[in-house]
């Protein structure tokens, strides 16, 4: 008799619209866009996430120059 026969199939995971850490597409996709926003204005912020994002961007809005640009 073939033993593959116990082979079950399953469906996927159920959190599919959730990335591996937890995040939900539409968050990361979020983040994304604003480090894009940022960087078409010539700002370089730290990192993608948005904490950093968002640092870099009050920079420059207080300062008048784009953060981490080379003057």
């Amino acid at each position: 008799m073939c033993k593959v026969s116990n082979v079950q199939m399953s469906a996927g995971d159920a959190r599919s619209g959730l990335i591996d850490n937890g995040w939900t597409k539409k968050s990361w996709q979020g983040e994304l866009d604003a480090y894009k926003s940022a960087r078409a204005q010539g700002i370089q912020p730290d990192s993608t996430k948005m904490a950093d994002i968002k640092k870099a961007v009050d920079i420059s809005n207080k300062t008048g120059h784009a953060y981490g640009s080379k003057l």
